[in-house]
């Protein structure tokens, strides 16, 4: 007698939680296995027809199957197999479990190391945006002097309000966002203007003290050549 499937197949959803593993030749009787492995079985009666009873559904024990033919054949424990399987199956189910936690805390490490990383370029876009502010206010020396002051610092609390923004920003792999952060800022100010103004302040710095002479007039002679005038009046 070989195993109906496809009425195994009919009968399946009467038995929830179970699977068909034994069905008899007129289908009044079936052997089920349950998730845990454990075999039960079930007499469909005429007073229910093929309405499942659960509370009929027995366990069942002592089970075996004939290997061979009728009269050569050697019957076999099948509670015996089943465990073999189950227990194979439940160290399967350990590893797996173990594999999955180890994905999990692995998961959860990148997360955290995303997290770092992300603060890392926020806090780098930061440091660009008041390096360029310091810059720029250098070369002007202070703040009335400074072109496009105002926009600047509009400029600047813009780009602060973008961190997330710049923060995402990567050339060939590499963060690049506290850079554009920087170049962003200096090209409202100019960064030329800002060259020329760090160079007139480095002019500024070489003049002598002695160039500069308070409560002459305008038309007296100044720096070196008028030093020279008074110095040789002197000794006439």
């Amino acid at each position: 007698m070989s195993f109906n499937r496809r009425e195994a197949e009919r009968l399946a959803p009467k038995f929830a939680g179970y699977q068909i593993v034994g069905l008899s030749e007129d289908s009044k009787r079936v052997i089920l296995m349950s998730d845990s492995y454990a075999l039960y079985s079930y007499t469909f009666s005429e007073e229910y027809g093929e309405n499942v009873v659960p509370e009929a559904i027995a366990p069942v024990k002592n089970v075996s199957v004939l290997c061979g033919g009728e009269e050569d054949g050697v019957y076999a424990d099948l509670d015996a197999i089943v465990k073999k399987l189950a227990d194979k199956c439940s160290d399967q189910d350990s590893t797996i479990s173990n594999l999955n936690a180890r994905i999990d805390a692995l998961n959860s490490e990148n997360e955290a190391l995303k997290t770092a990383e992300h603060d890392r370029r926020i806090e780098m876009v930061k440091a660009s945006v008041k390096k360029a502010l310091a810059e720029i206010e250098d070369a002007c020396g202070n703040a009335e002097n400074c072109d496009n002051a105002e926009n600047c610092d509009n400029e600047a609390a813009e780009i602060e309000a973008c961190a997330e923004d710049y923060a995402q920003m990567e050339s060939d792999g590499k963060f690049c966002g506290d850079k554009a952060a920087y170049d962003k800022l200096m090209s409202v100010f100019g960064a030329k203007t800002v060259a020329k103004r760090k160079e007139n302040a480095e002019k500024n710095k070489a003049k002598f003290a002695w160039n500069k002479h308070t409560g002459a007039s305008q038309s007296d002679e100044s720096g070196i050549a008028g030093m020279i005038a008074k110095f040789n009046g002197a000794n006439q």
